[in-house]
């Protein structure tokens, strides 16, 4: 079984193919300093348990707090805990926009 050394967990959702998770939280142990407290976005394999992706969600020290899958498994949204959403193009692990909608904390999306 694969272990992961994520430092916060906030969100987990399954892609609809079941094949792949998304984790919104924090950094890891090995990233130090201010990137291990930054919002972070990890696409997990759940046949071997890699990361496919982690992606860095946005630019500050303000961990990521909530993710969903788009009905296709091509896209992802994430939000964060300072109100802002990210778009994501799953596959390729490429930011495609961002938006502060929110002056606190994503909680949820769908």
């Amino acid at each position: 079984m694969q272990q992961w050394s994520i430092l916060s967990v906030n969100d987990a959702q399954w892609a609809p193919d079941n094949r792949r998770l998304a984790v919104a939280g924090g950094g890891q142990i090995q990233d130090g300093g201010f990137k291990g407290w930054s919002g972070w976005i990890y696409i997990f394999d759940a046949e071997t348990g890699k990361t496919i992706h982690k992606l860095q969600h946005g630019s500050e020290r303000v961990l990521a707090s909530a993710v969903v899958w788009d009905p296709t498994g091509s896209f992802i949204v994430s939000g964060n805990m300072g109100g802002l959403v990210c778009i994501w193009d799953a596959i390729q692990g490429k930011l495609l926009a961002n938006a502060t909608v929110h002056q606190t904390r994503i909680n949820s999306l769908a």
